[in-house]
């Protein structure tokens, strides 16, 4: 079994000091996008949030998106339910974490904390991945492609045949 995670080893492993000494940098170099990311209230989000690149890939090929808590299509490995619990620990309040898979068995599945469990976006994290032999981003990528352009490619198709059914209809009431 693999395991991939998306966890920005540093940021996780801060301690509150360092925390403090990151806050002190922060305001004194007026990082205002920082400092939205922390707060008194609330420790700094380790997780990366999914690029478009991400987004494309992981919705293409795993276009089933399941509540974290409804999974049940495989037993979850231990390394993937710690990030979720430790994401669930942020009390960032707007995500719930869902797993992505695939229609079929393979590729493996995918960990995300998103906003909306019907739209997956760039503002979304991404914590993990696990399966028998995780494929690297860039053949998942290049598959995504490919489906994508099969898809296109079809439904392109079912309009061409449709619409010479239509039109070949047409022709034949016209001749009548």
């Amino acid at each position: 079994m693999e395991i991939e995670t998306f966890e920005n080893t540093e940021v996780a492993e801060m301690a509150i000091e360092n925390k403090t000494e990151y806050e002190k940098f922060v305001d004194d170099l007026g990082l205002k996008g920082q400092k939205n990311l922390t707060s008194e209230s609330k420790d700094i989000c380790p997780y990366r949030k999914m690029n478009d690149d991400e987004v494309f890939t992981y919705t293409t090929l795993f276009p089933k998106v399941t509540p974290l808590e409804n999974f049940e299509e495989e037993v979850i490995p231990i390394r993937i339910l710690q990030l979720a619990s430790h994401f669930k620990s942020l009390n960032i309040t707007d995500r719930t974490i869902h797993i992505m898979s695939p229609e079929r068995k393979e590729p493996d599945p995918v960990v995300i904390a998103c906003q909306y469990n019907w739209r997956i976006g760039t503002g979304d994290y991404i914590l993990g991945r696990w399966g028998d032999c995780l494929e690297s981003f860039p053949i998942l990528q290049e598959k995504a492609k490919k489906r994508a352009k099969e898809t296109i490619e079809g439904f392109l198709e079912s309009f061409k045949i449709q619409d010479s059914y239509k039109i070949s209809e047409i022709l034949a009431k016209i001749r009548e």
